[in-house]
């Protein structure tokens, strides 16, 4: 398992403290991501009230739409893994259409307008990119490409992304997290964690989505730390 800090990105820790594993919240095509009730909290302190610190919401992208895909399973293990004050929204792509500039007029399709709506009120964005024949998934692309349009816009630009790319065999997911560290950039993307991991199947459990991998648990938790 590698984990390769991006440049400017906050070194990751290398603690093998585990954390209980929750799934994580599926973001709804009709809906953005909610905010947790603590963001409107008021509390005292020395005398006079406070509002408590807003959640930051990190929304995540699995490139598969595979049932089983390790990607979607990291992501559902995400809540589990995440620091106190911020929130994990797997936004599900599997009614994203692939880009057609046709389709960028007033009748967009709904899930498009929610995938960007979603980005466009989230703190991060975490991209779950798999290796298909050497490069990242037509459906990583499909979404960057909805979400850097307009050209010179789009909600995804400036925002601060973690890539997360693994695979069962040897490789670990390298050769597209570098490929993604050097796309992102030119849309003003801050890739603040890249973590890798090679035999995935065998750092998470068999029957649930947890991961079990101290290393990898450690890298995961740092990369969400760093947004």
């Amino acid at each position: 398992m590698d984990v390769v800090p991006s440049a400017g990105a906050r070194r990751l820790r290398t603690s093998r403290r585990r954390r209980g594993a929750r799934g994580a919240r599926s973001c709804r095509p009709h809906r953005g991501p909610r905010r947790h009730a603590r963001d409107v909290g008021v509390g005292t302190g020395r005398g006079r009230p406070y509002r408590s610190a807003p959640m930051k919401t990190i929304v995540a992208f699995s490139g598969s739409t595979r049932a089983a895909s390790f990607h979607t399973r990291i992501i559902r293990a995400l809540p589990g893994l995440a620091p106190e004050g911020v929130q994990i929204a797997h936004f599900d792509l599997s009614d994203v259409p692939f880009y057609n500039q046709d389709l960028e007029g007033d009748a967009q399709p709904a899930a498009v307008v929610a995938m960007r709506a979603a980005v466009a009120e989230a703190d991060g964005v975490i991209l779950a990119a798999p290796e298909y024949n050497g490069s990242y998934s037509a459906l990583t692309k499909n979404t960057i490409d909805w979400l850097t349009r307009p050209m010179g816009g789009g909600a995804l630009r400036g925002r601060k992304v973690m890539v997360i790319s693994v695979t069962p065999g040897p490789g670990g997911g390298q050769r597209i997290s570098k490929t993604l560290s050097e796309v992102l950039p030119f849309f003003d993307n801050q890739v603040v964690a890249v973590v890798n991991a090679a035999t995935v199947h065998e750092k998470m459990a068999a029957d649930s989505d947890t991961v079990t991998d101290p290393d990898l648990v450690a890298a995961l938790t740092a990369g969400l730390a760093a947004f």
